[in-house]
C-alpha cells in the first residue's frame, strides 16, 4: 500500500478578542534549583555535559549560573489566567526573537504526513542568516542556545530539525518526527544508517511491479522509502523533505529525468537513474559524483554497490 502525502496549512491560533483586556496580577518566585531542574528537564547539556554548565550547575569554578531564556515562558503562566489560544509558547519566543528586525511579522505553519513521518515546516518573514542558528553565539538574545536545546529534544525523539533558506522565499525551519516509536524487533540493518541518521530514499517510478521491488529491496536494507509515480510530485517532496537517495525511472511522467536530475542536484545525497536495460553509453555520459545508472529489474549486488558509494 503506497502512502500518500497529506497536507494542511494552519496559522497559529491566537484569540485576538483578548487584545487590550487587562488580566489579574499574580506573583511567581523561583530559586536556583528551579532553574537548574528546568534546564536539565528540557535537555541542556544533553550529549555533552560540559558544554552548558552555566545552565546546569551553580557551583562550577569561574562560571556564573544563568537561566535559559525560555524559562520566562513557564514563569509567565498562571493557573487562573485566560487562555490566549492554542500554540507552542516556546516556539513563539524564538519566533519573536527572529522577527525582531522584520517589518512584516508573519509566521506560517505547514504539516505533512509522509511515510510514517511527520514534517512540520515553520516559515517566518525574518531576514536570512549566514550563521548556524543551532550554535551559541556571542549575543544570547539570538536564541541560539534555545534552538540547540530544541534540536537535542527533537533528536532524542528520533527526529531532525534544519533551517532551509530558499533564495526567493522566506526562511523555513523543518522539523521531521516519527509518527510513533518503532516497536523493538531487532536492529536496523547498518547499510540503512549513516551514523545515527536513518537513510531515506525517494522512488519515482510509474510501474507498480518495479516500485514494489525497489521498496522491498530498500526497506530490507533499513531505508525509509517514499514512492511516487511522477517527477513533479517527487520534486515537490524533495523541496520539503531531505532524501539521501532518489531513484528515478527514465520513463517517469512529468518533468523529464534530465531536468529532474538537474533540479535535484545538491539537494539529495545521490541520484540513481533506472533504465530499461543496461546502456553503456548512458552510463558513461551520466554517471559521476553522486550519479548512478541501474538497469531494471534491479540487481541486488549492483544496488548494494550504489548504496555503499552513497555513504
Amino acid at each position: 500500500m503506497r502512502s500518500r502525502p497529506c497536507l494542511r496549512r494552519q496559522r497559529m491560533s491566537l484569540d485576538h478578542s483578548l487584545v487590550g483586556v487587562p488580566g489579574e496580577p499574580h506573583e511567581r518566585s523561583w530559586t536556583s534549583k528551579d532553574a537548574l531542574l528546568y534546564a536539565i528537564g528540557v535537555g541542556a547539556g544533553l550529549g555533552d555535559p560540559l558544554r552548558e554548565l552555566e545552565f546546569t550547575t551553580e557551583n562550577s569554578e569561574g562560571i556564573e549560573q544563568k537561566v535559559l531564556p525560555t524559562y520566562g515562558v513557564l514563569l509567565a503562566q498562571a493557573a487562573t489566567a485566560r487562555s490566549i489560544g492554542n500554540f507552542d509558547r516556546a516556539m513563539l519566543v524564538h519566533a519573536e526573537q527572529s522577527l525582531s528586525d522584520s517589518s512584516e511579522k508573519l509566521i506560517t505553519i505547514r504539516t505533512s504526513l509522509i511515510a510514517r513521518r511527520v514534517l512540520v515546516e515553520i516559515g517566518y518573514s525574518g531576514p536570512k542568516t549566514t550563521a548556524d542558528p543551532f550554535l551559541r553565539g556571542p549575543d544570547e538574545a539570538t536564541g541560539g542556545t534555545g534552538l540547540g536545546v530544541c534540536r537535542s529534544l527533537i533528536t532524542g525523539h528520533g527526529g531532525e530539525i534544519r533551517l532551509v533558506q530558499p533564495t526567493a522565499a522566506d526562511p523555513v525551519f523543518q522539523i521531521e518526527l516519527p509518527c510513533s516509536r518503532e516497536k523493538p524487533g531487532g536492529p536496523v540493518p547498518e547499510n540503512g544508517r549513516n551514523g545515527s541518521h536513518l537513510m531515506t530514499a525517494l522512488i519515482i517510478e510509474p510501474v507498480e511491479v518495479i516500485q514494489i521491488q525497489m521498496r522491498g529491496l530498500l526497506a530490507g536494507r533499513g531505508y525509509r522509502v517514499v514512492p511516487v509515480k511522477n517527477s513533479d510530485e517527487g520534486l515537490d517532496l524533495a523541496q520539503r523533505l531531505r532524501f539521501d537517495a532518489v531513484f528515478c525511472s527514465v520513463h517517469a511522467p512529468g518533468l523529464n529525468w534530465v531536468e529532474t536530475a538537474e533540479q535535484l542536484k545538491g539537494r539529495v545525497g545521490g541520484f540513481v537513474l533506472l533504465s530499461d536495460s543496461y546502456d553503456a553509453d548512458l552510463a558513461a555520459d551520466f554517471e559521476g559524483e553522486g550519479r548512478f545508472v541501474l538497469a531494471k529489474p534491479v540487481d541486488e549486488k549492483q544496488l548494494d554497490h550504489v548504496l555503499n558509494a552513497l555513504k
